[in-house]
């Protein structure tokens, strides 16, 4: 059975599925009492594997749901990503406290055959989130501290907001990738992202040096290519700035990527290498990507 029948036929199953009206009067009861619940939270709570899809509402403090046994049967039945891999919400973390705010979203790859490059994901998305969490918890302790001493200012000076979410970005024959972002935002926004790839026909998650070919300088390729880019932009565009040979900046200017810079293959097969916030150019540019030719690097290519 090809991709297109088999997910037409994942689709119409999906469909069909049907909640037991037992089932979906115990959910929408344990909806009700959640709307209820006011209570401030004191400290941040973790609520894991929430049956394939946690469901959460947010009035203020912190309100997790268990999903019962039905809804999580019909969440199983999503269609399977790519006929292969899936990506459910593991654990939702939702929080407002004094001059914090959180909302964070942690994804889980799954696959009918779990691999190691699935598994690398998982264990690296769960670091990832477990940081997060750790801000979470010392800028609410730090908010709760300050309120209650009377010689200081009420909260932290300014209000903070955390957000961190997750999207497929390239689902084909040849790669999977995952993007897992996080937003602060006080007095301005800072974004960070990262990408997780797969290569299906190995099932490993790869890294950079993974797409070339050993002791190959892709390094220098790449970096060439960006730069020549860079200069091109600037030229197109009075408003696009780029650190590359400015004298004020000294070290700062661009020079070479990172051997294990951030990266992914998007949906044209093409290597596209990610930049954070400030990491090449002024905090206006945001994060910046740049799509590598194949031709830059196609005697390196593996």
């Amino acid at each position: 059975m090809n991709n297109e029948k088999k997910m037409n036929q994942l689709k119409e199953e999906y469909m069909n599925v049907q909640i037991p009206e037992e089932g979906l009067k115990r959910l929408e009861q344990t909806i009700r009492c959640a709307k209820k619940d006011k209570r401030r939270v004191k400290k941040i709570h973790f609520f894991r594997n929430l049956a394939a899809g946690a469901a959460a509402m947010f009035a203020g403090v912190v309100v997790m749901v268990n999903v019962n046994a039905d809804f999580a049967y019909a969440m199983e039945k999503i269609p399977v990503i790519g006929g292969v891999i899936k990506v459910i919400t593991q654990e939702r973390f939702q929080m407002e406290e004094g001059t914090v705010s959180a909302d964070i979203r942690a994804p889980k790859v799954q696959s009918e055959e779990n691999t190691a490059g699935i598994d690398k994901i998982n264990k690296a998305v769960q670091k990832d989130k477990e940081e997060l969490l750790a801000l979470c918890s010392e800028m609410f302790e730090t908010d709760a501290a300050n309120e209650n001493d009377e010689h200081k200012s009420v909260g932290l000076t300014e209000h903070y907001d955390i957000k961190a979410d997750y999207e497929i970005v390239t689902d084909n024959d040849d790669y999977f990738v995952l993007r897992f972002w996080t937003v602060m935002t006080s007095a301005s926004a800072q974004q960070v992202e990262k990408y997780y790839t797969i290569d299906r026909k190995t099932g490993d998650m790869l890294e950079l040096k993974d797409l070339f070919k050993k002791d190959s300088d892709y390094v220098t390729a790449i970096s060439e290519n960006i730069k020549e880019q860079m200069k091109q932009q600037m030229a197109e565009d009075g408003e696009v700035y780029y650190w590359l040979d400015d004298p004020e900046m000294l070290a700062g200017n661009f020079e070479k990527i990172k051997k294990d810079q951030n990266f992914y293959i998007n949906d044209k097969g093409n290597l596209v290498i990610v930049f954070d916030e400030y990491e090449v150019a002024p905090g206006y540019m945001g994060i910046v990507d740049f799509e590598i030719p194949r031709e830059a690097v196609q005697s390196i290519l593996k």
